[in-house]
């Protein structure tokens, strides 16, 4: 389960998010990495578009950083997605992309006071015209963090 690993990394930045420089840490090199990379890969971004390539074939996390921030932490990430269309679609195709967002939170209230995100490649492309990216990632993110501070 990630919510030990990930609660002790939320005490580690909250516990130094007095310092006035921004300090961060990547997950990529935590003992608990597997857990998280794990939990990660379940995301089915691609589910959530209403057409087109609706299937996650890929959804892996090349870059996972925790930084201190007033009220709370920033997590900087960056995510190599590919959606594709299933395998009994009569036209089948697929595209590519990085999912790179940025998200702050408060701590005390446990919620996201922001996300911004930026989506490259084909995929980007692709969902630039939808506008269902960005609310889908937030609304995941916050009910992680809702599980994390026991609100779910």
């Amino acid at each position: 389960m990630v919510k030990p690993a990930l609660f002790g990394m939320l005490i580690l930045v909250i516990g130094t998010s007095t310092v006035q420089a921004e300090e961060c840490w990547s997950l990529l090199n935590t003992p608990d990495w597997s857990k998280i990379k794990a939990a990660i890969e379940q995301i089915k971004v691609c589910e959530a578009l209403p057409e087109g390539p609706n299937r996650t074939r890929r959804f892996e996390a090349t870059q996972i950083d925790i930084c201190s921030a007033p009220e709370g932490f920033r997590v900087r990430s960056k995510v190599e997605v590919t959606c594709a269309t299933s395998d009994a679609a009569f036209i089948r195709f697929s595209v590519k992309g990085a999912v790179t967002p940025d998200v702050t939170v408060d701590v005390g209230a446990c919620r996201i006071t922001s996300l911004d995100l930026d989506v490259s490649g084909d995929v980007g492309e692709y969902l630039s015209g939808l506008g269902l990216l960005q609310p889908v990632l937030r609304g995941w993110a916050q009910e992680q963090l809702n599980r994390i501070c026991g609100k779910a």
